[in-house]
């Protein structure tokens, strides 16, 4: 997880999730093969549940998912997939 400050004192988190074989990882560290885990890890870092659905659903799919969070119900999603990046809503 990285940390960045912006203005007005607030910190964004930088957390990526991902997926390498059936194995999952956050911020580069092995979570296991159970996508629940990576779920709770998110709760209770704060992500907002819809952030946390479309993040375990990418990482099906393209085995990677970035979220920045910070300041209470923000969150921007960065979606990497091996064509490129992709800004999320």
């Amino acid at each position: 997880m990285a940390l960045h400050a912006y203005e007005k004192g607030v910190c964004m988190r930088t957390i990526h999730v991902y997926r390498a074989a059936h194995n999952y990882f956050v911020d580069g560290i092995y979570w296991g093969d159970d996508a629940e885990g990576v779920r709770f890890y998110l709760q209770v870092t704060g992500v907002p549940p819809e952030e946390i659905t479309k993040a375990l659903e990418q990482v099906a799919q393209e085995g990677t998912y970035t979220v920045e969070t910070g300041g209470g119900s923000h969150a921007r999603a960065i979606r990497a997939s091996a064509g490129g990046m992709r800004r999320g809503q």
